[in-house]
């Protein structure tokens, strides 16, 4: 199926730093977040960024 588009899905929040999502900090800092650690356990984790 080469002419599949990707999936990309892109989650936005305001005033939530990168640390307080359970996928980077393993559940130590801020609120639960299952849904997003999930999907990030399902595909993929960016861990850096240059701009």
């Amino acid at each position: 199926m080469p002419n599949d588009k990707p999936n990309i899905l892109l989650i936005m929040a305001d005033d939530i730093g990168w640390f307080n999502v359970g996928a980077y900090n393993r559940g130590m800092l801020g609120a639960p977040t299952p849904n997003i650690d999930r999907i990030c356990n399902e595909g993929a984790i960016f861990t850096d960024a240059y701009g």
